[in-house]
């Protein structure tokens, strides 16, 4: 079965994956990046501005075949006191 790497990347910080992991199929490798993705935005919330996690698969020889991103953005508006 093939190894397959998934990097990632917060903003503009990349983690890259020296081990890899053996799966069945590029199929399968794309589902635990997707997984992968939801685990670690679930857990990122963003505090002080816009973020950005992308996951990018590759295969044996560093051929990407598959990237999925997140993004959040989001503003903060200040409810004004009426009194």
């Amino acid at each position: 079965m093939p190894r397959y790497f998934v990097d990632f990347t917060h903003n503009d910080t990349e983690i890259v994956d020296t081990v890899g992991q053996v799966l069945d199929s590029e199929l399968a490798a794309r589902r635990e990046a997707v997984k992968a993705l939801a685990e670690i935005s679930a857990e990122e919330i963003p505090r002080d501005g816009p973020l950005l996690l992308t996951a990018t698969v590759f295969n044996e020889s560093r051929k990407t075949i598959f990237v999925c991103s997140v993004r959040f953005d989001f503003e903060v508006s200040h409810a004004q006191d009426g009194g």
